[in-house]
């Protein structure tokens, strides 16, 4: 018996295995070759007005024009307060969950209503409290169109927790479309 066994193990491992074999080879990913944004600029204006900005291999876009020849670019601003992020977000959790109390207490009878709310409550408070920690990000960008025209682009990006994170990726991209560190300057 056991060398029946033995045998067939044997033959069983000599047989080609679907596990083995691959199947067709997925396509790549589509190279993202535009980053745009959601920004706010007018800088006479306080920067209040809401505007879209794009980098790509063509150069920059805003609502001053395009800019196919970036000369040099600059960002300022403060990173992420967590301390203050921290702080706001446990003040708005507590806040959510005081929402949860009174929602409790209003109810009555429909308290179990308020109790499936609570996760929505405490998280909202905790995720607009956290934005406490949030400072601008100023980018200006300086360039000429496609006639020989300087162009200056000033635009002010607000920091949130996950928009810390888009004000870099922006750094970076302006970084490799460019080919310019920032403050850099092409002679």
């Amino acid at each position: 018996m056991k060398k029946i066994l033995a045998s067939l193990m044997t033959a069983t491992m000599l047989l080609p295995s679907v596990a083995l074999a691959s199947g067709p080879k997925r396509p790549a990913p589509p190279v993202v070759r535009t980053f745009n944004i959601d920004a706010w600029c007018e800088p006479e204006t306080d920067f209040d007005e809401k505007c879209k900005v794009s980098a790509d291999t063509d150069g920059f876009r805003g609502p001053e024009g395009h800019i196919v020849n970036v000369t040099q670019w600059a960002a300022s601003g403060e990173p992420f307060d967590k301390v203050a992020g921290i702080a706001g977000a446990a003040i708005g959790g507590a806040v959510g969950t005081g929402g949860l109390m009174a929602c409790a207490v209003a109810a009555g009878p429909a308290a179990p209503g308020c109790i499936v709310l609570f996760p929505f409550l405490t998280l909202l408070g905790a995720g607009v409290g956290g934005n406490a920690g949030a400072k601008p990000v100023y980018f200006a960008v300086i360039g000429d169109d496609v006639n020989g025209k300087e162009i200056r682009q000033d635009f002010k990006m607000t920091v949130w927790r996950s928009g810390s994170g888009m004000a870099k990726k922006m750094s970076k991209k302006l970084k490799k479309f460019t080919g310019l560190k920032q403050g850099e300057q092409k002679v």
